[in-house]
């Protein structure tokens, strides 16, 4: 192997985790400032429940500085859980976003969002795990496991 050749692939790995950018044109012919878009590596959850209960474990939003609903975020389980059913469903909930962030206003108003919930199985106690991805409206994706304690 030439010496150049090991320099050209690890350069070749530094950039492809370089975040990108995107443009987005908004009704009338205007452009939005570019979206970040991010990959995330996977979160993990530990969550507990009570047994014969249901837990929501993701509330996903995806909405506009004045509340406006985007659309809905692609929300999907990419490892079932082996001792319960975990259902994802469109619905309304109050999202929490932090004091700074200019969506925080819209705390106060239910809103539409994909909903992540999980129930256990009946008479199970024990560990459990699931695994999702998040795609947004801009392209962002996020992966997030979840460690499951059913008591």
């Amino acid at each position: 192997m030439k010496p150049i050749l090991p320099l050209v692939i690890l350069s070749g790995l530094c950039l492809a985790g370089c975040i990108t950018q995107q443009q987005i044109a908004l009704p009338g012919g205007t452009a939005a400032p570019p979206a970040r878009i991010v990959r995330l590596t996977p979160a993990i959850s530990n969550v507990t429940v009570a047994a014969g209960s249901t837990v929501l474990l993701v509330k996903s939003f995806s909405i506009n500085p004045d509340c406006s609903p985007l659309g809905y975020n692609s929300l999907r389980i990419t490892q079932e859980p082996v001792h319960g059913t975990a259902v994802v469903t469109e619905g309304r909930d109050y999202p929490s976003y932090r004091a700074g962030n200019p969506r925080s206003a819209c705390n106060k108003k239910k809103l539409p969002a994909m909903l992540l919930k999980y129930t256990p199985e009946d008479d199970f106690t024990g560990s459990d795990f699931l695994a999702t991805e998040v795609i947004s409206e801009d392209g962002s994706d996020s992966k997030h496991q979840f460690s499951i304690t059913v008591k």
